[in-house]
């Protein structure tokens, strides 16, 4: 009697305990559910989006790691887009800790993103573009677009602030093509934003400008606050790098009004730093001081107040306070110390040029030049050392070619007379040192002028080139397609469009890598290549499908180039890197370009409902 007492409540207990598990898991499925759909919360009201985070059930999250990863991803956007730059890095942290490829693999991938932008904040950006690179590879094996494009796009900023100007924009016309195609609101403003960074930083303002215009209104439809303030505040250092005071000013308290429902000291700061950099630039110190002695006051980010730290010194010293003018050039100096990364750059180099103009205003001239050509020569080793030239070279020489001239106009003061008197052999040996000074000044300009012509012809090219296969790219067949249809000749001669897609792409991408996929890409594009006649345009516009615009043509005669297109690639196999042939085919759809058609996007509806009977009839093979 016992025994079957102590087994009906052995089976009690049990059904209770499964009863309580099933209860478990339907909650976890509840919360992740909830957490997922916070995607857009999150950017709209992050504040108010945190609060909620924050008042979740801690204990069923600890509970389980997956629900713990998207919490902590949660909790790291709402702290993101709210200024709080910290908690976003402690976030990000927990969660790549936790994180893993098996489960929530999509999450994963994103916390990579993040991971990756983490770095590059904190400067390293190799290992920044390492752990995107891992992002990209994954969103690929998932066919995660969105998250594809997402990572190329934040590893072209990575790319932009190391100063790989080419293969930043390599990257970010990838990833914007990507957002585009898909109509990823937020990735195109993000990627218009980066735009608008990269033509700022090769010295473009009104491209840079256009750029974050659009990503401004991208963001302001889509109501998020945090990145219509930061596509504002690139408007207003734009325009404060070409020197424009009163726009910069001007859109500095328009950023300021943006974030106000984010009002953080990280805001703030930014809000200062801008204005109060902007008035010491342009000479305004009385202003200036007051504004950057408060943003130095705000918060620790080290590297921008070296910068505040420079401008305030030279401010100080127009003003007379020279012991505050030292103590700012050493604050900067001690900054620097501690950050390895920027020594031997120009940022660390212009504290020796601010200190050299500070001891000119003291009267210390002889100082003064030590400091300026210590600074100078040290620049010069630089600019031979960089194999890469940068496109600001120019301005930043002849910003200093302006301000050593400033420094020999200071020779005509009456305290550099005296100096002059008392050593005139030091004059004859600066006169030598400033004769060799100018000769390789020379010599760095037309450098640097040479350099700034060829990367802006690269530059060119890569907007309407496909990098991969040479071919013209989306962007160019598509201003083709629209210059024909508004050709009066269209109604008269018969032209066609093509729709070529290879046939299986991600199974060659499996297994055997995306190098050998890359192989088939461009052995597609040389079989088109050769049917190609005088007029024609071919085009990759995607990962695997490519555009063939015959002009001039017949029905028969774009048959006739079809099969042999088709024949082409069927015949030519590819050798893969272990040395095993790899076949490959593609399908192809016609559509002929009709009299009464406008636009590239209705003869490109057309074309694709061709290729697609073409891939339902067996693939391999042409369809109209």
């Amino acid at each position: 009697m016992k025994y079957l007492q102590l087994n009906k409540f052995l089976i009690i207990v049990v059904c209770v305990l499964l009863k309580y598990e099933t209860s478990f898991a339907d909650s976890d499925k509840k919360l992740i559910t909830e957490l997922k759909s916070m995607t857009e919360q999150v950017l709209r009201d992050p504040i108010a989006t945190d609060a909620r985070l924050k008042n979740m059930d801690k204990d069923l999250i600890q509970s389980n790691e997956n629900l713990q990863v998207l919490w902590l991803l949660r909790r790291a956007e709402a702290s993101h887009y709210s200024y709080q730059f910290a908690e976003f890095e402690m976030f990000v942290e927990q969660a790549f800790r936790l994180s893993n490829e098996k489960s929530l693999a999509e999450t994963h991938a994103l916390v990579l993103v993040y991971y990756g932008v983490v770095k590059h904040r904190k400067g390293e950006y190799e290992k920044s573009i390492e752990v995107l690179n891992l992002a990209a590879d994954l969103a690929i094996k998932l066919n995660n677009k969105y998250i594809y494009a997402y990572a190329m796009i934040e590893i072209a900023y990575t790319l932009t602030l190391a100063e790989k100007y080419e293969s930043a924009f390599n990257k970010l016309q990838e990833g914007y093509v990507q957002a585009s195609e898909r109509n990823y609101s937020l990735l195109i403003g993000l990627a218009e934003d980066i735009y608008g960074t990269l033509y700022s930083y090769v010295d473009k303002p009104e491209e840079s400008i256009r750029h974050y215009q659009k990503a401004r209104q991208v963001f302001i439809d889509l109501e998020y606050p945090f990145y219509v303030g930061e596509s504002t505040y690139g408007i207003a250092t734009t325009y404060r790098y070409a020197k424009d005071w009163t726009k910069a000013i001007k859109w500095y308290g328009r950023y300021k009004q943006a974030v106000k429902a984010l009002d953080s000291k990280f805001s703030q700061f930014f809000y200062h730093y801008g204005v109060g950099m902007t008035y010491s630039d342009k000479g305004d110190c009385t202003t200036a001081l007051p504004i950057i002695l408060k943003a130095l006051k705000l918060t620790d980010f080290e590297d921008y107040n070296a910068e505040l730290y420079k401008n305030s010194a030279l401010c100080q010293a127009k003003l007379g306070d020279f012991a505050a003018a030292d103590a700012s050039i050493t604050a900067a100096k001690n900054i620097y110390l501690k950050i390895p990364k920027l020594n031997g750059t120009t940022w660390v180099l212009e504290v020796d040029k601010i200190a050299a103009q500070v001891a000119a205003m003291k009267g210390d001239f002889e100082l003064a030049y030590q400091l300026i050509d210590s600074y100078y020569l040290r620049y010069i080793d630089i600019q031979q050392e960089n194999t890469s030239v940068r496109l600001e070279t120019l301005k930043l020489t002849l910003q200093l070619e302006r301000e050593q001239l400033e420094l020999e106009n200071l020779e005509n003061k009456n305290q550099v007379q005296g100096l002059k008197l008392k050593n005139q052999l030091r004059k004859i040996e600066n006169q030598s040192l400033w004769l060799y000074g100018s000769i390789l000044l020379i010599s760095i300009i037309l450098v640097v002028a040479f350099w700034q012509l060829r990367v802006s012809r690269r530059f060119k090219a890569l907007s309407v080139t496909d990098e991969l296969t040479g071919l013209s790219n989306r962007r160019f067949i598509f201003a083709s397609i629209s210059q024909l249809l508004s050709s009066s000749t269209t109604k008269q001669v018969h032209h066609s469009l093509m729709l070529i897609d290879v046939d299986d792409l991600k199974p060659i991408n499996d297994n055997y890598g995306h190098q050998d996929g890359d192989r088939a890409l461009k052995m597609v594009a040389d079989a088109g290549r050769s049917v190609l006649r005088d007029g024609d345009v071919f085009a990759r516009i995607g990962g695997d499908e490519y555009m063939l615009l015959l002009t001039r043509t017949s029905k028969k005669l774009e048959m006739s180039i079809a099969n042999r297109i088709i024949q082409r690639i069927s015949e030519t196999p590819v050798i893969s890197e272990s040395g095993e042939i790899i076949n490959v085919t593609a399908s192809i759809g016609i559509a002929s370009i009709e009299d009464l058609e406008s636009e590239p996007e209705t003869i490109y509806s057309r074309v694709d409902q061709a290729l697609y009977r073409a891939k339902n009839n067996g693939r391999n093979c042409v369809s109209r």
